[in-house]
């Protein structure tokens, strides 16, 4: 059965008559025509065709007369009306170009307001020139540029058309109306009832809901916003399952920002199975009025995003957003291999001809994985196709010449993707094409545009358009406060009548002075007017069905509300407790089925695995703090994501002082040189060998590391490293007798290269090794039965000699010290003697140390061999180094996870 929201019996007559209908939106306008349609269907079953009924908004009444007068020769200067955005971009260039305005950090606001201002000013039927004597000057100054530039581009606006006809029929130029029906005008500006007084004397407005409440209606309170909507989508589907045909209203005066969460919860009581992964997408069975932005679409947002490779450089999510995008069609291996490049890229964007160069890298040499070799190959003629094509063009151009390039390098791309769109996507590129239509349009404006300008224009105008699907009839509207006034329902719920909420705060234009915008009763000048506002919306919703709820949160963002004071004759129920949705129903009936896997246990390391093993002490280090991670890191192939940095990152600041150390002593070679080095030449020999090092990073970026930045970075390991000279100059004699060595050995089954910092020879003859660090270590790591930091005791067992001490060089702005334990002749301040290693969990003798050490390591090494992967943390505080881990870790939900497993382990016990 058809679902009518309209009530057409009153205007039958009218139409018969031909009345001319006006309604102020188009959504009421197509409400009323499908009524009427379905009324005759009904009325007369063996007509095919009647006359259409005279029925419009009043926008696209006033657009097809002034076409009709065009064409007539009828508008002595005739000039294209020119679109909202069109005359965005005017305003914009008005305030940019006054001193003013040009300093403003978001000029685009303020060039909305001023847009706004005029169009009231005129739907008041005021010129801005009469705001000379009301202070408001600079709007009259911008309005007045801003009409000359409509007028150099000969174009008009909607506002100027409207007073254009209204003086053509005050001048009998343009004939009037019989008869003139108004439906739905809650509130008529004076140059609309001018209009309306110049079209018809025989003048009739038409209120198509009862004259009185078909129920008393009633108020209910929730604990929250989400309570709110979850109950009346439960309400709704109650009312359909005892009624098919009841055709339900759901209004919300903030629907624009509970959109996402209103839809979501519906889908969640109505279609709770929606949300699974092998459910094919389809159209839902309830209707929004409010749409999303064109530009939040998946398609169109990936599309804009896809048109951002045209820049100099771009944000590193973005492109990762853009290669899992199904409306490229890159095959997916190559997708993740780049992505897995990216995600440790150092810094927060790339060049796109970094991204260009290691595709091209890729399809020329593809030795792990031949098979991708074509389809790397025409990934890179994709990109150098497109830049060849931005190439092609001049810097600045007209937008259309832009939008022709975008097409093009679009289909370069192979978008929008190989899989076939569903009918969403096809709706949203549909209407892509329409926006560069309208993007288009800027050719009147007389506006070249760079690359950036373009698309950020482009970035602006989807923004600014609606996507709304077109759906199938639904017996659920869901509507904004004022889509639904006017229409008929069976059952209505409005939502979000909050005194917070209704009546909405007052919002006058800050351009337009407020003493005149409250005297003319402007849109939202004052909290009088939106009190009268809202009242006559109330009323006319108390009145729209046979079953009204308005209804309310109790709470908002943890403060406490109050109903409206506009629902004081409405009878109050009390607060219902929060209901099961569907979906919540759905999950907690199938957690009896979930299967309970231990995966404390992978499976052994075999021949094959361990001779691919990376890794190093790392994998001690892992195994000992959390076995999981050992194995996801070292085993599974995990890999943390890069720290990123606008200058140099930590990892670079450590490269730079370990190799600048490095290189000074393969110059000094022991402490007798250091000391016999005059303080000048030893400056000079460091700052040799940190500049030497940091240029080798920043030639790489130089458009990372300014000058300025660079210097600093230079005097910074300077001082650092001088610091420690000094402090190396106060120890026991000493040469250097390896300096980064790399040593590759088998330990307890596990091949290794492992990297010495540094091995120094004592006057005595004593060898301790060091292990430079820019943090902040604590020889503590090394103790316990799993050592955290099991690099320097590795090298110590590894090591082809007896070592007899071992050191962290600690070298940070905080501190300059030397933290480590062993045992020798002459002590080094900060070096524990073996004795005391009880206060670092460890045994008091420095063989047993070494034997305990010794001992800890293969047990890891046997754990991680055998396959030991616990989610069991050494510290709750270590968890901080692992946080990419989290989601396949989970001990977030940690808690959950055991109480629902000792739950299904009772249910078993009972059955």
């Amino acid at each position: 059965m058809p679902i009518s929201l309209f009530n057409i019996q009153p205007l039958l007559n009218p139409i018969a008559g031909n009345a001319l209908i006006l309604t102020p939106n188009s959504r009421l306008r197509n409400k009323l025509v499908e009524a009427y349609n379905q009324h005759r269907s009904a009325a007369t079953p063996t007509d095919k065709v009647w006359p259409a009924a005279r029925v419009y908004s009043i926008n696209e009444w006033i657009s097809e007369t002034y076409a009709h007068l065009l064409d007539r020769g009828a508008v002595e200067l005739p000039l294209s009306i020119a679109d909202e955005f069109c005359q965005t971009q005017l305003w914009l260039r008005v305030i940019e170009s006054d001193s003013a305005g040009a300093e403003l950090i978001n000029p685009l606001k303020l060039a909305a307001d001023a847009h706004t201002a005029y169009k009231t000013l005129i739907k008041w039927d005021l010129n801005p020139t009469d705001l000379k004597a009301q202070d408001g000057l600079a709007l009259e100054q911008w309005s007045t540029h801003f009409e000359q530039l409509l007028a150099a581009s000969d174009l008009t606006t909607h506002e100027q058309v409207h007073r254009l006809i209204c003086e053509l029929l005050e001048n009998k130029t343009q004939a009037g109306e019989t008869a003139l029906c108004m439906v739905g005008f809650d509130d008529i500006p004076p140059l609309t009832q001018r209009l309306f007084d110049a079209l018809s004397d025989d003048q009739s407005k038409i209120d198509p809901l009862p004259k009185e409440k078909a129920s008393a209606g009633s108020i209910e309170s929730f604990g929250s916003k989400e309570e709110e909507i979850l109950a009346a989508a439960e309400w709704s589907l109650s009312i359909l399952s005892s009624n098919p045909d009841a055709v339900i209203g759901i209004i919300s005066p903030e629907l624009g920002q509970i959109r996402s969460l209103t839809e979501r919860t519906f889908i969640e009581v109505f279609e709770p199975h929606f949300s699974l992964p092998e459910t094919p997408r389809y159209t839902l069975p309830f209707n929004f009025s409010a749409g999303v932005p064109l530009g939040s679409t998946p398609f169109v947002r990936d599309t804009l995003q896809l048109l951002q490779l045209n820049g100099y450089r771009n944000p590193i999510e973005r492109l990762r957003n853009i290669l899992m995008s199904p409306f490229w069609s890159i095959a997916e291996p190559i997708a993740l291999i780049l992505d897995n490049q990216l995600a440790q890229h150092i810094r927060d964007d790339l060049k796109t001809s970094q991204l260009r160069h290691m595709v091209h890298t890729h399809s020329q040499k593809n030795w792990e994985q031949p098979s991708l070799t074509e389809q790397w190959q025409t990934l890179n003629a994709q990109l150098q196709d497109i830049e060849t094509l931005s190439r092609q063009q001049a810097p600045s151009m007209p937008a259309s010449r832009w939008a022709a390039l975008y097409e093009s390098q679009l289909r370069k791309l192979g978008w929008p993707g190989d899989r076939r769109l569903d009918s969403n996507e096809y709706q949203q590129m549909n209407q892509w094409y329409e926006l560069l239509e309208k993007f288009c349009f800027l050719d009147q404006l007389d506006l070249p545009l760079t690359n950036h300008e373009a698309l950020d224009k482009l970035g602006q105008l989807a923004s600014g358009v609606h996507f709304q699907p077109q759906t199938p009839e639904s017996p659920i509207q869901i509507l904004g406060i004022l889509e639904g006034s006017g229409l008929q329902f069976t059952h209505c719920w409005v939502m979000g009548m909050s005194q917070q909420c209704w009546p909405p705060t007052a919002e006058p234009n800050p351009l337009i002075p407020l003493q005149l915008q409250r005297k003319l009763a402007m849109p939202h000048a004052d909290a009088d007017r939106e009190l009268l506002y809202a009242e006559r919306l109330t009323q006319g919703y108390s009145r729209c069905a046979t079953e009204v709820i308005f209804s309310y949160a109790t709470t908002a963002e943890g403060n406490p509300q109050h109903k409206s004071p506009l629902l004081e004759s409405f009878e109050e129920k009390p607060v219902k407790p929060p209901a099961l949705s569907q979906w919540q129903r759905y999950k907690n009936s199938n957690t009896s089925t979930l299967e309970w896997v231990n995966t404390g246990t992978a499976p052994a390391v075999g021949k094959d695995e361990l001779k691919k093993l990376r890794g190093g002490s790392q994998i001690f280090k892992n195994q000992a703090i959390s076995p999981f991670a050992a194995f996801a890191l070292q085993r599974l192939g995990a890999q943390s994501p890069q720290q990123k940095a606008t200058g140099f990152t930590a990892i670079q600041r450590g490269d730079i002082l370990h190799n600048a150390l490095s290189d000074i002593w393969l110059k000094l070679q022991s402490q007798q040189k250091l000391k016999e080095t005059s303080t000048q030449h030893l400056r000079q020999l460091i700052e040799e060998c940190v500049v030497k090092h940091v240029k080798t990073i920043t030639r790489k970026e130089p458009d990372v590391f300014g000058d300025v930045y660079t210097q600093l970075e230079i005097e910074r390991q300077i001082r650092l490293i001088s610091q420690w000279l000094d402090l190396e100059k106060q120890r026991t004699p000493f040469t250097v007798a390896a300096n980064e060595e790399s040593v590759e050995v088998e330990f307890a089954g596990i091949p290794l290269k492992l990297r010495l910092d540094r091995m120094d020879k004592l006057s005595s003859g004593e060898l301790v090794l060091i292990d430079f660090k820019t943090g902040t270590p604590h020889p503590k790591q090394w103790g316990t039965d799993r050592p955290e930091e099991p690099q320097l005791p590795l090298y110590c067992l590894c090591y082809n000699a007896d070592i007899d001490a071992i050191m962290f060089a600690q070298i940070n702005t905080t501190e300059i010290a030397c933290k480590g334990l062993g045992v020798l002749p002459t002590p080094i301040e900060g070096l524990l003697d073996a004795a005391k290693g009880d206060s670092l969990s460890l045994p008091t003798d420095w063989q047993e140390i070494q034997q305990h050490w010794r001992q800890s390591l293969e047990n890891l090494a046997q754990e991680f061999l055998q396959g030991d992967c616990s989610l069991e943390f050494k510290s709750p505080t270590s968890k901080r180094f692992y946080q990419q881990l989290a989601p396949i870790m989970r001990w977030h939900e940690e808690d959950d996870i055991r109480q629902a497993y000792l739950n299904n382990q009772a249910q078993g016990d009972m059955h």
